[in-house]
């Protein structure tokens, strides 16, 4: 996870500033750490986390907000993001207690430490994957899988909001407490085998937590529970919860599901981009083989030319397509006991292309964003 680094030069102290919400995280949202009265004990503490033991500990450096400073404790057992919530991989499922484990009664925390938990607010992200079957044809998975929006919204147990959070980017903020509730709200859109919009999957999930290390005979302890999942397929963005939930639960569900409604899309505008592309492509495809049985077509016109003319022609992906269908042959399969992947048959008659780089960079996205996704033995070797 990476840190977006500030210097920030007072009258008492010139401190490390760092967010948490870099471009490299964009899942946390609940994260064990270590709090610290003073600047100069969290900076000596993270000092001894120099050498980092895995991905959580290489760029992080102290957390400071008001007379408070943070650091996230190194382990990762303790760390929840949504991929883990929403993958089914927090460690139970909804309605039972995970208990993990700080620190074993009666071990020394760092000087002048104290647990808490950092609760990250605001737009997150997860990734969703789809098991492929030959029930939808290959590109509709570029629909469906990916990093998807959600957004975490948090409040204390007794159901206030909380207090002296700090802004660390965008719509984001920090928060730090031993205890608290949280709501996860995210809307998937959806699509049907010909990429028609088919509604949203929405989904509420409530987590709640508690730190306890106030006996000192007994382990420093985490007690967290996945409390409920609330699902449904909709024609409109709407919060799923049910009769049952506190006033201090709908509350807080609600104001997830207002902050997604604010900062959040139900699909990611590149693919939304990609989707009304395709389709144009896919449309022009069709078009051009109904025409092949009654006029002259594109692909009439590229038979007769050398393959580097033909490709020459190409301004649009259908376009492409229909080139190498007519000249991506055996002339570039160099296997002698059977023919080549489709894949490496393109990739080779593109790089032995005679062209600009810059038209290289062309006919690859248009490979990458039709051809590749439209063929449905792209990379079949073989039996």
């Amino acid at each position: 996870m990476e840190t977006s680094v500030m210097t920030d030069i007072n009258a008492n102290t010139a401190a490390t500033r760092a967010t948490l919400c870099g471009a490299a995280d964009q899942s946390s949202f609940f994260l064990p750490s270590y709090g610290f009265a003073s600047a100069e004990e969290a900076l000596a503490y993270g000092d001894g986390l120099a050498e980092p033991q895995s991905y959580l500990t290489r760029a992080y450096a102290p957390f400071f907000s008001g007379r408070s400073s943070y650091v996230v404790r190194p382990e990762e057992q303790s760390r929840w993001d949504v991929n883990d919530l929403l993958s089914g991989h927090a460690g139970a499922p909804a309605g039972r207690v995970v208990w993990t484990k700080l620190a074993a009664a009666g071990a020394a925390r760092p000087a002048g430490a104290y647990n808490v938990a950092l609760l990250v607010e605001g737009p997150r992200q997860f990734y969703q994957h789809q098991r492929h079957t030959n029930k939808r044809p290959k590109w509709w998975y570029r629909l469906a899988e990916g990093s998807f929006d959600c957004y975490a919204a948090w409040g204390r147990k007794d159901s206030e909001s909380l207090t002296g959070g700090i802004s660390v980017g965008g719509a984001n903020r920090v928060y730090a407490a031993r205890s608290g509730r949280g709501a996860i709200f995210l809307a998937r859109a959806l699509f049907d085998s010909k990429g028609a919009p088919d509604g949203y999957r929405c989904a509420l999930l409530l987590v709640e937590f508690t730190i306890l290390d106030r006996d000192s005979t007994k382990d420093d302890m985490l007690k967290a529970q996945l409390v409920s999942v609330h699902t449904a397929i909709t024609n409109e963005l709407e919060n799923p919860w049910q009769d049952g939930l506190d006033a201090g639960w709908q509350s807080l569900a609600h104001k997830a599901y207002s902050g997604f409604r604010q900062h959040c899309r139900p699909l990611p505008a590149e693919t939304e981009a990609w989707r009304a592309y395709f389709l144009d492509q896919s449309s022009k495809w069709l078009a051009h083989l109904h025409a092949s049985h009654r006029a002259a077509t594109f692909g009439d016109g590229v038979r007769g030319l050398d393959w580097q003319d033909a490709l020459a022609l190409a301004q649009e992906a259908w376009q492409l397509k229909v080139v190498l269908g007519v000249h991506c042959d055996s002339r570039f399969d160099e296997s002698v006991h059977r023919d080549d992947t489709h894949c490496t048959r393109v990739w080779r008659m593109l790089g032995q292309h005679s062209c600009s780089s810059e038209r290289q960079d062309v006919l690859r996205r248009m490979v990458h964003d039709y051809v590749e996704p439209d063929d449905r033995i792209w990379n079949y070797s073989g039996d």
